[in-house]
């Protein structure tokens, strides 16, 4: 078994005042990993990719996608709907230049609610099982970096 390790830190100056945030000097991590995935996917202009599922990768302990280009990212909670399906998207902005990846959106782990009722009610914690990235663009092919770790 591996321990998973990586930083978050950041920094930004507004009106001469900086705000540190994070961590540079220590590590997050992430313990008892045993299965990799790491694929970079293209997407075609106006179509949609399957980039993780859990029936054929594994439960993920930690995840990072990153794209060249904009594209809309689908996460689905209890996809077979045995407890009931929920879906939900999240915008993944690229570079806009060829194989240059965007900023990374960083999951550190798949729990979800699935059956979610509205306004924080409640639902039945569940698993992240399928991932896809949707690429609106109808000019700009993409792609899409996945790494994986369960």
């Amino acid at each position: 078994m591996a321990v998973l390790r990586y930083q978050a830190h950041g920094f930004v100056e507004i009106n001469g005042v900086v705000y540190d945030f994070g961590s540079s000097s220590e590590d997050y991590s992430i313990t008892g990993v045993t299965k990799p995935f790491m694929q970079t996917f293209a997407v075609g202009t106006s179509s949609t990719v399957k980039v993780f599922d859990s029936t054929l990768q594994f439960e993920f302990k930690f995840l990072w996608l990153q794209a060249d280009y904009d594209l809309h990212v689908e996460f689905v909670t209890d996809d077979d709907a045995s407890i009931g399906e929920v879906a939900a998207t999240k915008f993944l902005g690229g570079t806009g230049k060829d194989g240059v990846l965007g900023r990374p959106m960083v999951i550190p782990d798949d729990t979800s609610y699935a059956n979610y009722t509205v306004n924080f009610g409640g639902g039945t914690i569940d698993k992240i099982d399928t991932i896809r990235v949707r690429n609106l663009s109808t000019t700009d092919a993409a792609q899409c970096f996945v790494f994986a770790a369960g």
